[in-house]
């Protein structure tokens, strides 16, 4: 099947609306000192695991990348009860106000996205959480142009499935503990069809007999200053002495 090219960045619209509201996170350190924690598009395995196994444990590396908050979009899958008339048509209102381009009705997907939060302190951990879990009730909505070209702006909700925690009691004297939490969230998005352009109309044929443009004609009278008018329509009352009369009927009309 062969079509244009086109990409109008939705997907990637997400993950940049997602990323900001994980943006300003903070914590209360030991010391009493407020510190922001970083975010990053990553794995869980890629900043914990990792770094447990390749941290030199003579230095401060480890404390300083910790806590640490990350996440991925795991999954996408279609969402049918969400979807709409698929040949509804979605205007191009960023092309000039005008209504020559358009796309078919977009249709609905759900975004599964993992956020993992990693802490050396139990804590650490619950600060970071407090400022995200309020939020969600169990959905917070957000508002974006999830359309590159097309101008829709779009009300994104995103829900707050579960949260897990995860502590690690295992190990040598030699691997230090991370604390961790998972947090489930299903971003309901959708996704959009290459763009079209109407076909303007450029010619009409209408077959017509010579008996339909008289009959049309016949119909119309035409005043002094040549404008048609509705022709006056009259009764012609005929009346019968002989017939019977009635009180409905008193000039015996048939």
């Amino acid at each position: 099947m062969s079509r244009p090219y086109f990409y109008y960045g939705t997907t990637r619209s997400y993950v940049t609306a997602f990323a900001t509201i994980l943006n300003g996170l903070t914590y209360m350190d030991g010391q009493g000192v407020l510190q922001s924690i970083p975010v990053h598009y990553s794995p869980r395995q890629k900043w914990v695991e990792e770094l447990q196994q390749n941290v030199n444990h003579d230095q401060l590396d480890f404390d300083i990348v910790f806590p640490r908050v990350a996440f991925e979009f795991v999954s996408m899958s279609h969402s049918p009860s969400r979807n709409t008339n698929a040949l509804n048509k979605l205007d191009n209102v960023a092309s000039s106000g005008t209504q020559d381009n358009y796309t078919l009705n977009r249709v609905a997907y759900d975004f599964n996205v993992k956020v993992y939060v990693g802490a050396l302190r139990f804590n650490d951990l619950l600060q970071i959480l407090e400022q995200i879990v309020p939020f969600f009730t169990p959905s917070l909505t957000i508002t974006l142009n999830d359309t590159n070209g097309l101008g829709l702006v779009t009300n994104i909700p995103i829900n707050l499935n579960s949260v897990d925690y995860e502590v690690e009691y295992e190990g040598s004297f030699d691997t230090r503990r991370v604390v961790s939490a998972t947090l489930d969230f299903t971003l309901k998005g959708y996704q959009y069809s290459n763009p079209r352009t109407i076909q303007r109309i450029q010619e009409v044929i209408v077959n017509l007999a010579h008996e339909d443009y008289q009959a049309s004609f016949d119909q119309l009278d035409v005043k002094d200053d040549g404008t048609p008018q509705v022709p006056i329509i009259t009764e012609t009352l005929t009346t019968y002495p002989n017939l019977p009369t009635s009180p409905n009927n008193p000039y015996g009309v048939v």
